[in-house]
């Protein structure tokens, strides 16, 4: 799909968002936040006859854990490639060169305010 990386992004402000209204309704909830990163993955079902789960795995799927881990309760944080396949669909706040467990070079990223 030509608009996945819009959705995916799109899909993160809205659970973060929820997230917020929820917390706002239940002081004390904790708070979303989430990591999107646009690339391959390899998506199936694994393990064994006795149990199966489907997943998404790689590289793409790992950063995008990482970033969420960057950022704070309620925020979205998005990698380089989903920042370039946003185009000008886009606002946000640029953490620049960020370290994430698991990766030996720094990933390019920003916080996401928003999409349109």
């Amino acid at each position: 799909m030509a608009d996945h990386a819009r959705r995916a992004a799109g899909a993160a402000l809205a659970i973060v968002a929820a997230g917020r209204r929820l917390a706002a309704e239940h002081p004390g909830w904790p708070m979303f936040r989430a990591g999107v990163n646009t690339g391959t993955a390899v998506v199936g079902t694994v393990g064994s006859t006795e149990r199966r789960s489907f997943a998404v795995i790689g590289d793409t799927t790992n950063t995008a854990a990482r970033l969420l881990a960057v950022g704070e309760p309620g925020q979205v944080v998005i990698a380089q490639s989903t920042w370039t396949a946003l185009g000008e669909a886009r606002d946000g706040i640029p953490l620049g060169p960020t370290r994430v467990k698991g990766r030996r070079g720094a990933v390019e990223a920003w916080i996401l305010r928003g999409t349109s």
